[in-house]
């Protein structure tokens, strides 16, 4: 039969798998057996029936596996026998996909969640990404997640992917592994997702570093990445050559946003100062100048308009809560603060 395939007779050898002989009996007990359904044509014509050895728990309703219409005798059913690992060793099973591939399978740059709408059976998953600077998003059944596990996916362990329409969960890995229940989180984690930031541990990049000072060669990049500047037409300071941040200073700087720290150098390896930092964001996102004045810290300073203008725009609140009513232009811009204030001025 073109719907049936079995092995059990070749694989009942000596010294082989177990199994065969078991297929063998269970082909006998039903010898002679046909399976119809009341509500197929007379009620008396065979239908088509399907095996699988490891589902996930539960079959897939037909139209969720191959389309078409719904057929009443391929409903999806309950199989606590697969879903047995004492009784299967193929009980469950996780298949890992990398971002890239899975965004070149849906056709996107970027692929950032996955979150599963509905089912099993029936499933249904959203994926959200990013493609050509634009924020998309999507919906695969099970059938077609399988198609792209199949051709992408792989096993941790090694060994032959195998994947079920009927998928339980999916999940999307952590991006950075000292984040968690910081203040700062969720600002981190769409850092990371818009391709600001990649980490602070190369080549692993695993961890993010929330304390840690930005330089203004940091910020020079992560100002570049955001406004996904063009490159620049001409080399304009002389103390960054091979440095990982000379192409992003030369951006900003034909950009309008930073004229350097004089004598045609740009300084990039010093920290990064609070008030500085305002500058830089001000003139990124061409804020206008701000009429309140709203630190008591900041009188006098040299940036004290643009820190005006970024605290006017709610991208900073102030370094001294609940109060808030300084800036401390003076300190340190750590990494978590910066991803909190481009989180302000550019997230969603």
């Amino acid at each position: 039969m073109s719907d049936q395939n079995y092995d059990g007779w070749d694989f009942d050898t000596e010294g082989s798998a177990p199994y065969g002989q078991a297929w063998r009996d269970a082909v006998d007990v039903t010898g002679g057996m046909i399976v119809t359904h009341p509500e197929h044509l007379s009620g008396t014509t065979i239908i088509s029936t399907y095996y699988s050895s490891s589902n996930g728990g539960a079959s897939e309703n037909i139209e969720d596996v191959w389309g078409g219409d719904p057929l009443p005798w391929l409903r999806s059913v309950e199989d606590q026998w697969s879903s047995n690992p004492n009784l299967n060793p193929l009980a469950k099973w996780t298949v890992l996909v990398s971002d890239e591939n899975m965004a070149a399978a849906l056709g996107w740059d970027y692929v950032f969640d996955a979150e599963i709408l509905q089912g099993p059976p029936g499933v249904e998953v959203s994926f959200t990404g990013k493609d050509e600077g634009i924020a998309v998003e999507t919906v695969r059944n099970g059938t077609q997640i399988r198609s792209i596990l199949n051709a992408y996916g792989y096993l941790a362990g090694g060994g032959n992917v195998r994947v079920s329409p009927f998928i339980a969960a999916v999940t999307d890995p952590p991006g950075f592994d000292d984040i968690a229940g910081t203040t700062f989180e969720n600002a981190i984690d769409w850092l990371a997702d818009e391709k600001i930031t990649v980490g602070c541990n190369p080549p692993d990049n695993d961890m993010y570093c929330p304390d840690a000072e930005v330089t203004r060669g940091q910020m020079a990049v992560f100002i570049s990445r955001v406004l996904e500047l063009d490159d620049a037409a001409a080399d304009h300071f002389t103390d960054d050559t091979g440095k990982f941040y000379e192409g992003a200073a030369n951006r900003i700087f034909e950009a309008g946003i930073v004229n350097g720290c004089g004598n045609d150098k740009f300084c990039g390896d010093q920290v990064l100062r609070r008030d500085q930092m305002a500058k830089f964001l001000a003139r990124a996102i061409g804020l206008p100048a701000s009429s309140v004045d709203h630190f008591v810290d900041d009188n006098g300073n040299t940036f004290e308009t643009k820190i005006n203008s970024i605290a006017e725009a709610r991208i900073t609140l102030g370094c001294n809560p609940p109060t808030n009513d300084r800036y401390c232009p003076a300190d340190h811009v750590t990494r978590g603060q910066m991803a909190a204030f481009f989180y302000r001025a550019w997230g969603p």
